[in-house]
């Protein structure tokens, strides 16, 4: 969750305050290209590794569940006839990858998953980005500050995690058979407390960082 973020929000406030700014936007407008930069970065590389995710489960099922496939069959007789040259372990291959490439694609064209994704990344990144440039997310202390990070990071992680595996079950279905609920609820619980405690680390800089010091009574 750190590294898609720090790869994703940090970046994309830093572009979208200086587009901003070449603009001559005010702050208003500001805090909307900030908001689309980080949606589209955010959910891009969200979408990414949903993609990855399903390729790398069609590389590792079994040959005997390809072999039982007809998907997987159509693909094989496929570049069985625009490859005749291959060797039939090679032709196997090539249509296993073939196959991992086209459940990728159909992820990455999901409608659901690219709402989940584009629409929990402009949701919770800019708020999260601006906590760890110190702002505070709370009105008082970095405990509360914290756990509006835990919330807001946990709740959109959960569902861009959730809705992924759905995505990818859904693609893979044909393939396997699988439940399209399998993993969904495990996969959105893991992504919402990983997320969760991102967050809150976040919250509770931000908080730390705007922290009052206490006026001392006179004697």
């Amino acid at each position: 969750v750190a590294g898609q973020f720090a790869g994703t929000a940090i970046p994309g406030a830093g572009a979208a305050g200086l587009a901003g700014k070449a603009a001559g936007l005010g702050a208003k407008g500001k805090n909307i290209a900030n908001i689309a930069s980080m949606g589209a970065t955010g959910g891009a590389a969200a979408t990414g590794q949903g993609m990855e995710q399903a390729r790398q489960e069609v590389q590792n099922m079994p040959d005997t569940l390809l072999a039982e496939s007809p998907l997987f069959g159509d693909v094989f007789r496929g570049v069985h006839a625009n490859q005749p040259e291959l060797s039939n372990v090679e032709k196997w291959e090539a249509a296993k990858t073939a196959l991992a490439n086209k459940v990728a694609q159909e992820v990455r064209t999901d409608p659901k998953v690219l709402i989940a994704n584009f629409g929990a990344s402009a949701i919770g990144d800019p708020i999260i980005g601006k906590a760890l440039t110190g702002a505070r997310l709370a009105k008082s202390g970095a405990l509360r500050s914290a756990l509006a990070g835990f919330v807001t990071e946990g709740s959109t992680e959960a569902v861009q995690a959730g809705v992924q595996q759905l995505g990818v079950n859904q693609a893979l279905q044909p393939i396997d058979n699988r439940d399209e609920m399998q993993g969904v609820i495990a996969a959105g619980l893991n992504e919402g407390l990983a997320g969760g405690g991102f967050g809150a680390a976040a919250g509770g800089i931000g908080g730390l960082a705007n922290r009052q010091p206490k006026q001392q009574t006179p004697q």
